[in-house]
């Protein structure tokens, strides 16, 4: 794959020769390059600015590689990482070790909460999901997907008025954001937020990805959500508020872009009767 200029003109600032394309796409590329050491590592460079990402970085830096990746430099709209080969928690998980894997991450969850400490940047949940709620219900919801989003949306409101407990949270923490290691388990590609414990894991009820039967299964949610709630210090139902309250950011956000997954609003309502149920 041709390298974009961003990329080209990162490689050059950071001293490190490009050998391949990990991912592309329009916020930012990345590319596994090799250092003038001769050790490998990754290369992270965005086409405009860092947007939410800035503030994960700096979460991660702070572990110094335990349960999370090494960041080695971050200059401009570039960052030099680990190269972590993994296999993901999520192939590991795909593999057919479902709750062999939800145990993991609620271990690796818990490591990161039980050390992190507040570093620059770090953006309150209610600046995340304060565009949700300034703008309309988007266009073209039936009336029942009206309903569930508004019902998310009030739930989401009254969940961040209820916060007691703000900690620094890696913001985006799921099945394929944590890599198999000589050292253990590795989270990576934080987002860097400040907010309630159960936050962390609102996101994983959706993961591993690929896997569309497991994440809209209401059995499979109330396996999983002792396990992670025992790992967060919360309660399942409240766990599984923030992950309603998660998956309606989610829904607006792919409205605002132009195309919802069908499979979100499943999610939805799998996650809303699970809820009820615990």
């Amino acid at each position: 794959m041709k390298a974009s200029a961003s990329i080209l003109s990162a490689a050059q600032i950071f001293d490190v020769t490009l050998l391949s394309c990990l991912q592309s796409h329009r916020v930012s590329d990345v590319w596994r390059v090799v250092q003038p050491n001769g050790q490998p590592a990754v290369l992270k460079a965005y086409h405009t600015d860092m947007g939410n990402e800035a503030a994960g970085f700096a979460y991660l830096d702070q572990f110094q590689g335990q349960s999370a990746a090494r960041i080695y430099r971050v200059q401009g709209r570039a960052v030099l990482m680990e190269d972590l080969p993994g296999p993901s928690l999520g192939d590991y998980a795909r593999s057919g070790h479902d709750m062999a894997a939800a145990q993991i991450l609620g271990e690796v969850a818990q490591r990161l909460q039980n050390t992190a400490q507040s570093t620059a940047g770090l953006l309150p949940l209610e600046q995340v999901f304060q565009p949700m709620f300034d703008a309309p219900v988007p266009a073209g919801f039936t009336a029942a997907q009206n309903m569930q989003f508004t019902t998310g949306r009030v739930l989401a409101q009254t969940l961040l008025q209820a916060q007691t407990d703000r900690v620094p949270l890696h913001g985006d923490l799921h099945h394929d954001n944590v890599l198999n290691t000589a050292r253990g388990y590795c989270a990576f590609d934080a987002k860097g937020m400040l907010g309630d414990p159960a936050y962390e894991l609102a996101n994983a009820f959706r993961h591993p990805r690929k896997q569309p039967d497991w994440t809209t299964d209401v059995p499979r949610t109330l396996r999983i959500a002792p396990v992670w709630a025992a790992a967060l210090g919360v309660t399942p139902r409240h766990l599984l508020s923030w992950a309603v309250a998660k998956v309606t950011l989610s829904i607006f956000w792919q409205a605002r872009a132009g195309t919802i997954k069908p499979v979100e609003f499943q999610h939805l309502q799998t996650f809303d009767q699970a809820r009820d149920r615990v």
